[in-house]
């Protein structure tokens, strides 16, 4: 509640504690353009955010796409898988979109 009394973005504060990095570490993700497939194992999660891609669109996919897909996850949604799936799809969309 401090957080966002604050003014705080408390959905990276979530993301970040639920992924067990720094908040720190985690807004720094936020612009790192550096290929997922890479650094996978170093991101809890990566490697099954990445199973939902081909093989050539897991070669387009960076660090800021799946934190920005997991600071999303840390909102309080109803339909929580059901949203995710559709969501990664639009985050690949979007960052298609901007590559092209």
């Amino acid at each position: 509640i401090s957080a966002y009394k604050q003014g705080l973005d408390v959905h990276s504060i979530t993301a970040a504690t639920t992924m067990g990095v720094s908040v720190d570490d985690f807004m720094k993700a936020r612009e790192d353009d550096t290929l997922l497939m890479d650094v996978a194992n170093e991101w809890k999660g990566a490697g099954l955010y990445l199973k939902d891609f081909s093989t050539k669109e897991r070669k387009k996919v960076t660090v800021a796409d799946f934190v920005d897909f997991k600071r999303y996850q840390a909102k309080a949604l109803p339909a929580g898988k059901f949203i995710s799936f559709f969501y990664s799809k639009l985050c690949l969309l979007r960052f298609l979109k901007k590559r092209l």
